[in-house]
């Protein structure tokens, strides 16, 4: 599955309509705290637990386990059931992340929007129709104690025919509308039911399972237990499972100069009844509880974007905690993962990080009296934002290119860092020359200046 566009109306701050258009496989928002990024990202999966919500209709109705979290009264049998439509109490909202106290726009009443363009994976024997993207449009309105979910548009792109209009031969028409809610839900892989998208958050800290008498050490656990077993379990398992752990280990191999040589394995600890993830040394097996929280979140990001199982991710600011090196080296393992047939279709990133700002095109979010405004920044126009227009230098002459992101930080080559011997990073001083440029010096070199010059310069 491809999300080629995606426009949402009356999330949270998202009051006037906001667009991602043209989405590829690696996708970066940018823009201040609070400018409503992440917004952006959680809009994408009430998308799919609204589509879900209407395909359980289609199928029936919700099963028995989630009728206690709907509260209208009972509709009739299913036979008579229309099938674009769903009522579910808050509590069905609420479990799955998105209580509708904080989700829907807070100066009233509006509804929630969502329109999607999706490919859809073809499968053996479908119609032809699905060669072409469908736009899906889903509404959502709040209700004193439930939530109405509409289907608004279902539109195949190849014909123009809106399934969830209804119209021509009723039986083709829920018939091509039920498969393409069935492509669009919960699917099965393995013994797991997972989504088409999933929100990894950023991990700020480890968890910590510390009972009495126990050191605090040993307590350090960067990884969840269930995502463990699932490492532990693919480790040792043979086919597609087998090879998502290898994908695993490759995307850690990038960061070989964090943790020095090794491999990376699952071992079970009997004492505490859970597998851990570690580097196989020669001097034995170090745990990843032991390791710095950089490598840690790597760690974790990792394991959740290869082994999720869902096509379309969302991360939330993946550069928290890491070097500027590292940055880019996550940057480059998540494109990679991104272009992998066997891995996560898409990627959708938020950051504050030029290592990020350095992957054009990206979408820069803005604030305006409407809540956000979104605009995508090309790869031309991020070059020529970075690398204005200038004349060509004669052939004698090296100017080594460096990044001044968007709040104003500068990288430089790393033969300018260590012709300023700052290798390790340091204070520097612009200094405006009589000719209007800037000079970049060290703070030791600034303060050798005014030596030279002497006080009464």
């Amino acid at each position: 599955m491809h999300l080629q566009r995606f426009q949402v109306q009356g999330y949270k701050n998202l009051r006037a309509p906001v667009c991602l258009a043209d989405l590829g496989r690696l996708n970066v928002l940018h823009g201040d705290n609070n400018v409503g990024k992440s917004n952006l990202l959680e809009s994408i999966g009430l998308f799919f637990v609204a589509i879900q919500a209407l395909r359980e209709e289609a199928r029936g109705g919700p099963r028995l386990k989630e009728r206690h979290a709907r509260s209208a009264p009972p509709q009739a049998a299913p036979d008579e059931r229309p099938l674009r439509e769903a009522v579910r109490g808050y509590e069905y909202f609420t479990l799955q992340g998105y209580p509708p106290g904080d989700i829907f726009e807070l100066r009233g009443a509006r509804p929630i929007v969502l329109e999607a363009h999706l490919r859809l994976d073809r499968e053996k024997d479908d119609p032809p129709w699905l060669d072409e993207p469908i736009v899906a449009q889903v509404r959502l309105e709040r209700g004193e104690e439930e939530v109405t979910v509409r289907i608004t548009e279902l539109r195949r792109t190849a014909d123009g025919v809106d399934l969830a209009a209804g119209a021509g031969d009723q039986a083709a028409t829920d018939a091509a509308f039920a498969l393409v809610l069935e492509r669009l839900g919960q699917r099965v892989r393995g013994k797991d039911v997972v989504s088409r998208f999933a929100l990894v958050r950023a991990d700020r800290s480890v968890t910590r399972e510390a009972s009495e008498g126990t050191s605090p050490l040993a307590s350090r656990e960067p990884l969840p237990r269930a995502l463990a077993k699932t490492l532990h379990d693919a480790e040792s398992a043979t086919g597609a499972r087998r090879e998502r752990f290898r994908r695993f280990v490759a995307a850690l191999g990038r960061f070989r100069d964090l943790v020095g040589p090794g491999q990376w394995r699952m071992r079970f600890d009997t004492n505490a009844d859970r597998a851990e993830l570690g580097l196989e040394t020669e001097e034995g097996f170090l745990p990843l509880r032991l390791m710095g929280s950089g490598i840690q979140q790597i760690a974790v990001l990792c394991a959740r974007l290869v082994m999720t199982g869902a096509d379309i991710i969302g991360v939330e600011e993946p550069e928290l905690n890491l070097r500027w090196t590292a940055q880019r080296a996550l940057r480059d393992v998540m494109d990679e993962l991104a272009a992998d047939p066997e891995a996560p279709s898409q990627l959708l990133i938020t950051s504050h990080s030029g290592q990020f700002e350095q992957h054009p095109p990206f979408y820069l979010l803005a604030r305006s009296d409407d809540g956000p405004r979104i605009h995508k920044v090309s790869a031309v126009e991020a070059w020529e934002f970075t690398e204005p227009a200038a004349p060509s230098p004669p052939s004698s002459v090296r100017a080594p290119h460096g990044y001044m992101t968007m709040e104003g930080v500068v990288q430089v080559p790393p033969e300018v860092q260590e012709r300023l011997g700052l290798s390790h990073g340091g204070g520097v001083v612009f200094v405006r020359g009589t000719d209007g440029h800037y000079r970049m010096l060290t703070n030791d070199q600034y303060a050798d200046l005014f030596e030279e010059r002497g006080p009464q310069q």
